[in-house]
């Protein structure tokens, strides 16, 4: 509020975002530039993952990559491992949360199949994230930013060639629902999320889940609007 009003632009990552400002500080110039990933980071898949945490073949890998604190509901996670004995989660990050998530999963009996790594530089995130077979993408809408949240998570899966599984919130389900990065699902409703996670490992889109991404979801087919952006204003 103090110094917004002094700006010569505001960038943000999402659209509702650019109407909240558009709303309460009109005549503030706005853009949309997205948290996506670059080209160059591009993965190929690798067993870097199974063999790191010695996972078997016949285990799919349910991915969480990111910050370990409230609103991402990652106790789902654990609740879908009760009901699917084929699955097995990766969580790839830091945060509060951490020590609790590990205590869920001892009390439900799912502690062999729950693993969490700690985060490792973005640079070598995608050779890790290649190497699951899903996303979870699950937000809770706690709060009016958690509600039109859009994570770079989302597209950084479907370079790697991961589908998700995401939440039924305004920013995220259209450009799932246009792009089929994956399969959108009520927050708290886990026969909906397994049914979900199911139909989603029955189909064989990693290929075209990667070339959709290189095409729409890449920091290279917006750099350009950025770089304007900043040359404008100067």
């Amino acid at each position: 509020k103090l110094f917004i009003k002094n700006m010569h632009h505001v960038i943000v990552t999402a659209s509702h975002d650019e109407e909240v400002i558009n709303i309460k500080y009109p005549g503030i110039p706005t853009s949309i530039i997205y948290n996506y990933p670059p080209k160059y980071l591009l993965p190929k898949y690798n067993s870097q993952l199974r063999d790191k945490l010695n996972i078997s073949d016949s285990q799919k890998i349910l991915l969480y990559q990111g910050v370990l604190h409230e609103g991402r509901y990652l106790k789902g996670m654990v609740n879908i491992l009760k009901e699917m004995k084929k699955i097995t989660v990766v969580i790839i990050g830091n945060g509060y949360l951490k020590n609790s998530l590990y205590s869920y999963a001892k009390l439900n009996q799912v502690s062999d199949r729950f693993f969490i790594l700690d985060a490792v530089p973005y640079k070598a995130l995608f050779s890790l994230t290649s190497g699951a077979d899903l996303g979870w993408c699950i937000i809770e809408p706690l709060t009016e930013s958690l509600k039109c949240a859009l994570p770079n998570k989302l597209f950084e899966y479907a370079l790697a060639g991961i589908p998700s599984v995401v939440s039924d919130l305004p920013e995220m389900s259209p450009i799932v629902n246009k792009y089929k990065l994956g399969k959108i699902v009520p927050t708290y409703n886990m026969e909906k999320q397994i049914t979900a996670i199911k139909s989603l490992l029955n189909e064989n889109i990693k290929d075209n889940l990667k070339k959709i991404a290189i095409q729409n979801f890449t920091w290279d087919v917006q750099s350009n609007k950025f770089l304007q952006i900043i040359l404008g204003d100067n």
